[in-house]
């Protein structure tokens, strides 16, 4: 009778030692998704970043924005400019004023999920010389 009660006692241990390392891998699987998950939306707003960056440097250095938006397979909308990609939107808006010191240009750069959410957004803006 001992040997069988000592016999149960170990199987009854060996099964919670199974459980509780089925409840860890449950738990590091989950962990490991998420970090995962993480790690793409990480990636895409790197992405975004750099392609926006990309454009706010032409935009700069542009004396004429609706031909290079065209260039760039933006289109037009609503006096801004709209390009879609995979994961998110890229808008470009364009503001000008005088100003005794020339002609300021404005330019913002947005960068915006797909859930509406804007991940990156970059400023650029110079003065103009009016010509005399």
């Amino acid at each position: 009778m001992k040997v069988r009660s000592r016999s149960n006692v170990l199987l009854v241990e060996l099964l919670i030692v199974v459980m509780f390392f089925m409840l860890a891998s449950c738990t590091l699987l989950q962990v490991f998704a998420a970090a995962s998950g993480e790690s793409r939306r990480a990636e895409e707003i790197a992405r975004a970043a750099a392609d926006a960056q990309n454009i706010a440097d032409q935009v700069y250095v542009s004396e004429d924005i609706p031909a290079l938006m065209e260039k760039l397979a933006f289109r037009e909308d609503d006096g801004c400019w709209l390009r879609e990609d995979e994961d998110y939107q890229i808008r470009v808006t364009a503001e000008e004023q005088l100003r005794p010191a020339g002609i300021w240009l404005a330019r913002e750069i947005s960068v915006i999920a797909q859930d509406g959410e804007v991940l990156v957004c970059l400023p650029c803006s110079r003065y103009q010389e009016v010509p005399q």
